[in-house]
C-alpha cells in the first residue's frame, strides 16, 4: 500500500471519530417560507419499502429488487435528529418514482456506516464533506447531489481579530470577499496564537490551519473555544489569542444572540480575510457499484422532489438538516478543500517524523 495514501486515510479516519456537524454553526435566514399544505397528504407514508424481517435478502438477486433492496445509510447523532416518519415518506417516493425497492439503515456513529459502505452493503449515504472525501479517495463512493443549506451550497472560513491589535484587513464587506491572497493576508499572523472552534471543525480549524500550513506560516498552539461565539468573545476580551477562525460567507457569527452583551462587537471585531466558499455542505453519495442507470434515476427523483417547498421540508425533516434544494456535484466540487487538507496532513506527518 502506498504510504502516503495510507497516512492520508488514517488522518481522515482520525478526524471523523469525533466529527462535529457544521450546521450547528449556521444562522437561520429570516422570513423563511414554510409549506402551506400538509406534507403527509402530498407525500404518503411508505408502501414500497420492504420489511427486511420478512424477507431473506439475496445478493444474487438484481439490486433494487425485493430480495436485494437498495440500502440508504444515515448516521443519526445528537446534532441531526431525523424524523423517521418523514424518512419513510421520502423512501416511499423514491421507491415509487424509480421502481426500486429501497430500505433505510440507521447508525449511531459514522464508523459502522463507513464500514458497511466499504463492504458494499450500503449503496446510498447522506455524508458530511470529510467522510465523502475519504470514501471517494478510497474509490468506494461518488458524490452525487450537494445540498443547499441556508441558501448556499458551499461556505467559507474567515479570520477575525480585535481592531485594537492593529492587523490589516483584506476583506471587502460590500463584496463579501477578500481583496488579496491568503499568503499575503495571513502572513501577518506568523508566530501568533489562534483561537480554533474545535479540532474537527472544518471552518473553525481544519481549513484555516491548512491554509497556514500551505503557505508555510507557523503558528503557536491554538486555543479551543468550542463555538464561533466563544471565539469572538475571546477576541473581544483580549489576551487569550491573537486571532480566530469561524465560518463565513453564509452568515455573520458576530450577530449571534449570545453576544448581545457586547454592543460594539461589530466594530470591535473585524474580518481580516475570508476564503472562497470551498466547504461543501452535506451530500448524497452513491456506491461505485450501484448501476449508473439507477444512480441517474435516483438523482432525477431527488431533484424532482426537492423542486418545491414541501419537498425540501420533507428532506429537512428526514435528514435532520435544513435543506432548500440540491444540485449535482462531482469530485471536483470537493477538490479545493481536499487539496488544502492535504497540506495540513503533510504538516502533521512532518511533525510526527521529527
Amino acid at each position: 500500500m502506498n504510504f502516503k495514501n495510507s497516512s492520508k486515510i488514517c488522518f481522515f479516519l482520525w478526524l471523523i471519530l469525533n466529527i462535529v456537524l457544521i450546521q450547528s454553526c449556521m444562522i437561520v435566514p429570516k422570513n423563511q417560507d414554510l409549506p402551506d399544505s400538509n406534507i403527509s397528504e402530498k407525500f404518503p407514508k411508505a408502501t414500497r419499502t420492504p420489511d427486511l424481517s420478512t424477507v431473506t435478502p439475496s445478493p444474487t438477486a438484481p439490486i433494487g429488487s425485493e430480495l436485494n433492496p437498495i440500502v440508504f445509510g444515515i448516521a443519526v447523532t445528537n446534532e441531526n435528529e431525523v424524523d423517521t416518519e418523514a424518512l419513510a415518506q421520502l423512501l416511499s417516493l423514491l421507491s415509487t418514482e424509480t421502481e426500486q425497492d429501497i430500505t433505510m439503515e440507521y447508525y449511531d456513529t459514522y464508523p459502522p456506516l463507513i464500514s458497511d459502505i466499504q463492504d458494499g452493503t450500503v449503496q446510498i449515504a447522506w455524508l458530511p464533506p470529510l467522510i465523502s472525501i475519504m470514501l471517494e479517495e478510497q474509490n468506494f463512493t461518488r458524490p452525487a447531489l450537494l445540498s443547499n443549506h441556508f441558501g448556499v451550497y458551499q461556505y467559507s472560513t474567515q479570520i477575525l481579530a480585535n481592531t485594537d491589535q492593529g492587523f490589516q484587513s483584506y476583506y471587502d464587506l460590500n463584496l463579501n470577499q477578500s481583496t488579496d491572497s491568503a499568503d499575503i493576508a495571513l502572513s501577518q499572523f506568523e508566530g501568533l496564537r489562534p483561537c480554533w472552534v474545535d479540532q474537527d471543525s472544518i471552518s473553525g480549524h481544519l481549513l484555516p490551519a491548512g491554509l497556514f500550513a500551505q503557505n508555510e506560516i507557523e503558528l503557536k498552539e491554538g486555543v479551543i473555544t468550542k463555538s464561533p461565539s466563544s471565539t469572538i468573545r475571546a477576541l473581544a476580551i483580549g489576551g487569550i489569542c491573537d486571532f480566530g477562525a469561524t465560518y463565513g460567507g453564509n452568515g455573520d457569527p458576530r450577530t449571534a444572540s449570545s453576544l448581545t452583551d457586547i454592543p460594539d462587537v461589530m466594530e470591535k471585531i473585524e474580518i481580516i480575510w475570508q476564503s472562497d466558499p470551498i466547504i461543501p455542505n452535506y451530500n448524497i453519495s452513491f456506491h461505485r457499484d450501484l448501476p449508473d442507470s439507477i444512480q441517474e434515476e435516483l438523482k432525477e427523483s431527488i431533484l424532482s422532489i426537492s423542486d418545491s417547498i414541501e419537498g425540501n421540508d420533507l428532506f429537512s425533516k428526514a435528514f435532520g438538516y435544513e435543506i432548500t434544494g440540491f444540485e449535482p456535484c462531482t469530485s471536483s466540487t470537493f477538490a479545493p478543500l481536499s487539496e488544502i487538507l492535504d497540506a495540513l496532513n503533510s504538516e502533521a506527518e512532518s511533525v510526527s517524523e521529527e
